[in-house]
């Protein structure tokens, strides 16, 4: 049986509870008779995502604190330094999507996506 065969999984190294994403589709987009959407938010349409596995658990700024110490060369998230949005236990914003793909950490990976 593999890794990926079951719907919820702990990463090789105990780090990280991982649970399975379905596939299937949804309607992304806000109707075109929706006069508060924003332009990116139209037009809405069918979008199909293949099935992915994903951290039970948010990432908490003590974690991937962790991963900056380790990685000095990391740039820092947007509201790293801002009080409101650091607690230790409260999940990390403002990674950009290019750092969230290629963040390893001590927890194995930030992200992930099978």
């Amino acid at each position: 049986m593999s890794f990926f065969s079951k719907p919820e999984q702990v990463t090789p190294n105990g780090a990280v509870k991982l649970v399975r994403v379905p596939s299937g589709s949804f309607l992304m987009g806000a109707p075109e008779n929706d006069l508060e959407a924003d332009d990116g938010e139209q037009p809405q349409r069918r979008v199909s995502v293949a099935s992915f596995w994903i951290g039970r658990y948010p990432v908490t700024n003590e974690e991937y604190g962790r991963y900056l110490t380790a990685h000095p060369e990391a740039e820092r998230p947007m509201y790293w330094r801002n009080p409101t949005q650091t607690g230790a236990r409260h999940p990390v914003v403002g990674v950009s999507w290019d750092d969230a793909r290629t963040c390893p950490t001590g927890r194995s990976t930030l992200f992930v996506g099978v």
